[in-house]
């Protein structure tokens, strides 16, 4: 019929595509119009638009969890066989001593550290995709650009190894994907001959980093909030689940 159309026209569509037969639906009786329609699916359009967000979100931490947990797994598990031909990880070498003679960090040794400690303690026992070496290349304006040492696993997600204070792991649960970020999908966790005050678990061989007070939720979820370096310790208490309470950085 003419005229504007009426206030129950997105349920009359509704009904209509749930109740009809294929012949009820043509009929003249159980017709509607144009503008019945458009505004039933713009109603549709308008929902989607604020529940889809929302759905790729909660898939992003479902995924970054799984993965998260996976990889925590398997470097723990990894260790520990290595350990079975290499004794006890506590003592290994874990020479980090990558500076010069004038303090400054030397990538190339660094880089150089990170590839012996892996082909010595890792590469037998984990199963990934290809191993990256760190290099010194120069940008456009001739400024030297290290790049990280990195373990590229079959899933798509990257490890980079960094000689630091110990062995730090730098966990990018998508790979080369953004956003990068650390407390989204960059996770720090480190391999450690010492600091076992630090540990949530004594026996645990990966943990991830934390002041002093951070190895309750409430210390660890304050560090977080501070910082996402420290993300990945909170996660950890939460059995790498993304909670409600999250700071989703």
């Amino acid at each position: 019929g003419g005229g504007a159309p009426k206030n129950n026209a997105p349920v009359r569509f509704l009904a209509l595509l749930s109740k009809a037969s294929s012949k009820q639906f043509l009929s003249p009786k159980a017709s509607f119009t144009l503008a019945e329609v458009l505004t039933t699916l713009g109603i549709i359009g308008i929902v989607a638009a604020m529940t889809l967000p929302a759905l790729i979100q909660k898939y992003q931490k479902q995924e970054t969890s799984a993965r998260l947990k996976k990889f925590y797994t398997t470097m723990n598990q990894a260790i520990m066989m290595s350990e079975i031909d290499n004794g006890d990880m506590r003592y290994w070498d874990f020479d980090t001593t990558g500076y010069s003679v004038d303090g400054q960090k030397d990538h190339a040794r660094v880089s150089e550290l990170c590839e012996n400690f892996f082909n010595r303690y890792l590469k037998k026992y984990l199963k990934y995709y290809s191993y990256e070496k760190g290099l010194n290349t120069s940008d456009e304006n001739g400024a030297t650009v290290f790049t990280t040492n990195r373990i590229i696993f079959y899933d798509g997600t990257i490890a980079y190894l960094n000689a630091g204070s110990c062995y730090d792991l730098l966990f990018d649960t998508n790979g080369d994907r953004k956003p990068n970020q650390n407390g989204r999908d960059r996770f720090t966790l480190y391999l450690c001959p010492y600091g076992q005050k630090n540990k949530l678990n004594p026996n645990e061989k990966v943990t991830t980093a934390a002041s002093p007070g951070g190895n309750d939720r409430n210390g660890a979820y304050n560090l977080c909030k501070k910082s996402a370096y420290y993300c990945a310790r909170l996660l950890q208490i939460d059995n790498w689940e993304f909670k409600s309470d999250y700071p989703w950085w």
